[in-house]
């Protein structure tokens, strides 16, 4: 699989509500947006994806640029249930009934990317 990043950048974390350890680091990569190429290297147009993506995007007639901001929110909640579809249908029941509310607590990232390019 081959894949195209802007605004690539390494981090490293720890889990939540755990202490940092050398044995509990977790070391990954973000990027603002991104694209898919499939798997057939050949058929890969890399001139084409310079022109793309190896400046930034132009402003609008306006001057002006439109970046989109995308907030992650994420909560684990832990159901006993005879299945995992038992389980998640419970789990998404309980949220559309507000009984689960993603809040700042929640927060694990944030992105920015001018709007238009895929992610």
């Amino acid at each position: 699989m081959f894949v195209v990043g802007e605004s690539v950048e390494a981090y490293e974390r720890y889990p939540k509500d755990e202490a940092s350890t050398a044995e509990n680091i977790q070391t990954g990569i973000e990027w603002g947006s991104g694209v898919y190429l499939g798997n057939d290297i050949s058929s890969i147009d890399f001139k084409k994806l310079r022109e793309d993506y190896g400046n930034p995007p132009e402003p609008n007639e306006r001057g002006e640029y439109e970046i989109e901001i995308n907030e992650t929110l994420s909560r684990t909640e832990t159901v006993k249930a005879d299945s995992y579809y038992e389980a998640l249908a419970e789990v998404k029941d309980r949220y559309d009934r507000s009984e689960i509310v993603l809040d700042a607590e929640s927060f694990v990232g944030v992105d920015f990317a001018p709007k238009g390019r895929s992610r």
